[in-house]
C-alpha cells in the first residue's frame, strides 16, 4: 500500500513535467492565446511574485505567490536582469464555486510581467503559466498570454469509499491539480467497502474500520483538506453513495438502518415503511453537509436493483425522497445538479 501511494505521488510530478514540456511555449494546458515577441530576457535573481502580491490585501494570493517563488527560485541564477511582477485583480471575492472566474492575461514586456485577472484564482493560473515559461537558465520569453478554462468542472476523483488515502497524499494530489489548472476534487467518501468520514452522531461508522479498510478522515482533516484545496482554487465535492454501494453503513444496522436482504454481502439500503433508513440518512447527510461548503452534494444513486424486500418502486422512492429533502431545506448549502442528472438517467433506464 505504501509503495502504491509513493508511486502515485511520483507519477503526479512525472505527468506534470512531461505534459508541460510537450506543448508549445512550455505551458500546459495550452492557453487560448500565446504570442511571443522578441528575444528571451534574463529574469534576475530578485524576481518575486510575493513582493507584488504583498501590495494587495489577499493572504490567499500572497500564500500562493510565496509557493511559486519557491518553485522558480532554483532557476534564478542570473544576477543581471530586473524583471518585476505586477498584479491587477478585478474582484476581492475569494469564494471557490462553480461560478469562479479563472480567466487571466499576462503581458511580458521589457522588464515587467503584468498579470491581470478577474479573481485571485485567475492570478494563480497566470503565475503557473509564467513559472512554466521560465527556463532553467533563468530567462523568460517576452510574450502575451490570454487564457480561460473551457470547462467549469475540471476534476479528479479520490475513491476513499474503497481505500483510505492519507491526508498528505491528498495534499500532493491537490498540488498537482493546481499545476494543471484543475479545480474540482471529487471526494467519493463512501461505497461498498467503507464510510470514510468521521461522524460525531454515528461514530461507529468509522470506529469499525480496521485492516485493509482502516483509516478515515476526521472532521478536522476534512476542514484542513478543504482549506488546502481552496487556497489553490480547488473545490471539494463530496459523494456519499446511497442506496446502493452502501455496505459501509452496516455498523448502523443496530441503530435501525435496514438493507434489502440479510445476505452476508448485503450492500443496498431498504426504504422501510417506518422510515428508519430515511431518517438516519437525512440526519447523517445534514451533518456531512455542514462539513462541505460546496454547492454540490452527491448521493450517488447508481447501480441499484430489485432484490429481497427492495422493489424498483421502493428504491426509486427513497432516492426521490432524499433529493426532495435537500431541495426543500432552505438552510442547506448544497445544490445537487450532477446528482439530479444521474438520478434521472438511472430512473429512465429502470423505466425502460
Amino acid at each position: 500500500k505504501l509503495q502504491f501511494l509513493y508511486f502515485i505521488g511520483n507519477m503526479n510530478a512525472f505527468v506534470y513535467m512531461t505534459l508541460a514540456a510537450a506543448v508549445q511555449g512550455g505551458i500546459f494546458p495550452h492557453p487560448l492565446v500565446y504570442q511571443e515577441h522578441g528575444s528571451a530576457a534574463a529574469v534576475g535573481s530578485k524576481f518575486s511574485f510575493a513582493d507584488a502580491a504583498a501590495e494587495l490585501s489577499s493572504e490567499r494570493l500572497l500564500g500562493s505567490a510565496q509557493r511559486y517563488d519557491v518553485h522558480v527560485g532554483g532557476k534564478l541564477r542570473a544576477e543581471e536582469g530586473a524583471m518585476r511582477v505586477t498584479f491587477a485583480v478585478a474582484t476581492d471575492d475569494e469564494t471557490v464555486s462553480a461560478k469562479t472566474d479563472y480567466s487571466y492575461e499576462v503581458r511580458i514586456e521589457g522588464n515587467v510581467v503584468a498579470i491581470s485577472a478577474q479573481s485571485i484564482y485567475g492570478a494563480m493560473y497566470a503565475m503557473e503559466s509564467v513559472t512554466q515559461l521560465i527556463t532553467t537558465d533563468g530567462t523568460l520569453p517576452l510574450a502575451y498570454i490570454k487564457d480561460a478554462p473551457q470547462y467549469a468542472w475540471r476534476g479528479l476523483m479520490i475513491d476513499s469509499g474503497r481505500r483510505f488515502f492519507p491526508v498528505a497524499t491528498v495534499q500532493n494530489l491537490l498540488d498537482t491539480m493546481s499545476y494543471l489548472k484543475m479545480n474540482v476534487l471529487h471526494l467519493h467518501a463512501s461505497d461498498y467497502c467503507r464510510f470514510g468520514v468521521e461522524s460525531k452522531k454515528y461514530p461507529n461508522l468509522t470506529n469499525a474500520l480496521t485492516g485493509i479498510l482502516g483509516g478515515y478522515y476526521t472532521q478536522e482533516d476534512v476542514a484542513g483538506i478543504i482549506k488546502y484545496a481552496s487556497d489553490r482554487g480547488i473545490r471539494v465535492v463530496p459523494e456519499f453513495d446511497v442506496p446502493g454501494h452502501s455496505r459501509g453503513f452496516l455498523p448502523l444496522e443496530s441503530q435501525g438502518i435496514e438493507f434489502c436482504t440479510d445476505a452476508s454481502d448485503r450492500c443496498q439500503l431498504y426504504n422501510d415503511p417506518a422510515n428508519s433508513t430515511y431518517n438516519i440518512l437525512t440526519d447523517l447527510f445534514t451533518e456531512m453537509s455542514s462539513l462541505f461548503p460546496d454547492e454540490v452534494f452527491n448521493i450517488g444513486s447508481d447501480e441499484t436493483s430489485a432484490k429481497g424486500r427492495c422493489t424498483v418502486q421502493s428504491t426509486f422512492e427513497i432516492e426521490r425522497a432524499l433529493v426532495t429533502f435537500v431541495q426543500e431545506k432552505p438552510w442547506w448549502p448544497c445544490r445537487m445538479v450532477p446528482l439530479l442528472v444521474q438520478y434521472l438517467v438511472h430512473s429512465a433506464l429502470r423505466a425502460a
